[in-house]
């Protein structure tokens, strides 16, 4: 975890033995330069060093927690400002900003998407015009060419939906024949009904005479 150099003089101001000035004449600057094996001098390596070694382990950890939840929501926000935005990650809306002539901008073009809510703290949507619609465009090509690819496959699906209908309506002609069949074996039995219960009753009777 590095410090900034607000944070390391901050700390030095609080800690003055972390200097170790070896004279009043001395230079903080000149002081504070810790020779670099690699060449050159690193610069509040000495600061750095001490202030984490009198740090709190746990304030370091939530410390280190809290950045790396910062950073990952920057690359979140980053990865996802994509295309013409409708609403930014804080949930602001997406306003149209005209940026005047002689406002300097490190962005192309001079028209943005951008959060109502907008800071620069890399957690809204700043989104270029120019870039917004390109990549707005670029998406619905891509969209175009995979219906293009569906299009193709409109005659073979056409052929397969027809063969289909036409064996289901093979089953259900079939089906219906063999109903009929049935119906019709039914019908020739129930014919032989009253004669069955005129045969049923004589038997009854002359059970009961003998």
């Amino acid at each position: 975890m590095g410090f900034s150099v607000s944070e390391a003089i901050l700390c030095a101001t609080r800690y003055p033995s972390i200097l170790s000035i070896k004279s009043p004449s001395e230079s903080l600057v000149e002081d504070l330069r810790v020779p670099n094996p690699e060449g050159g001098f690193d610069f509040l390596v000495k600061i750095d060093k001490l202030v984490r070694s009198r740090m709190d382990p746990a304030t370091e950890i939530r410390e280190t927690k809290r950045k790396k939840e910062y950073i990952n929501m920057l690359a979140n926000v980053a990865d996802s400002e994509t295309g013409i935005p409708t609403r930014c990650p804080c949930g602001g809306r997406i306003i149209h900003e005209v940026r005047g002539k002689d406002d300097y901008d490190t962005l192309p073009g001079k028209r943005f998407f951008t959060c109502k809510n907008y800071e620069a703290d890399g957690l809204h949507y700043r989104q270029p015009w120019v870039i917004g619609v390109e990549e707005h465009i670029e998406r619905l090509t891509r969209r175009v060419e995979e219906g293009e690819v569906l299009i193709k496959f409109v005659p073979e699906v056409n052929y397969k939906i027809q063969r289909l209908e036409g064996e289901v309506q093979a089953l259900t002609q079939e089906h219906i024949e063999r109903l009929t069949r049935r119906v019709e074996e039914v019908e020739v039995l129930i014919k032989f009904v009253p004669e069955v219960n005129y045969k049923i009753q004589r038997l009854e009777v002359r059970v009961a005479v003998a």
